[in-house]
């Protein structure tokens, strides 16, 4: 059980970094912008936190390699996104949150709200 806000700058501590299980902790807070400099990471999980706020713009242009992304059951809103450049993403898991609009056509699967 890790708690606390994520770091604004953990892109620095783990520059090649290409798994991330973040899941079932008690984060809290938003997920930091970095994240989107974390342009090797494949798989990202941060499901069943307590993380709020809107995605940031620099994670959805800036983690392309992205092919698996769990940000369920948190306390995330505002629109899913404008556009994405996330063209290996096969597996999106954001239900359980308060996100507005709707999700752009290609992705294989989807379980949301």
């Amino acid at each position: 059980m890790i708690y606390g806000s994520i770091q604004e700058d953990i892109w620095i501590a783990f520059p090649k970094l290409v798994y991330m299980n973040f899941s079932s902790n008690q984060f809290h807070g938003t997920i930091p912008s970095s994240i989107g400099e974390m342009k090797g990471l494949e798989w990202l999980d941060m499901s069943s936190n307590d993380l709020s706020g809107q995605l940031p713009t620099t994670f959805w242009s800036g983690c392309y390699s992205l092919g698996t992304l769990r940000l369920s059951n948190n306390k995330l809103q505002g629109k899913y996104f404008q556009s994405m450049h996330l063209t290996r993403l096969t597996e999106l898991h954001l239900d359980g949150n308060n996100f507005s609009g709707s999700i752009g056509e290609g992705l294989v699967e989807f379980k949301g709200t």
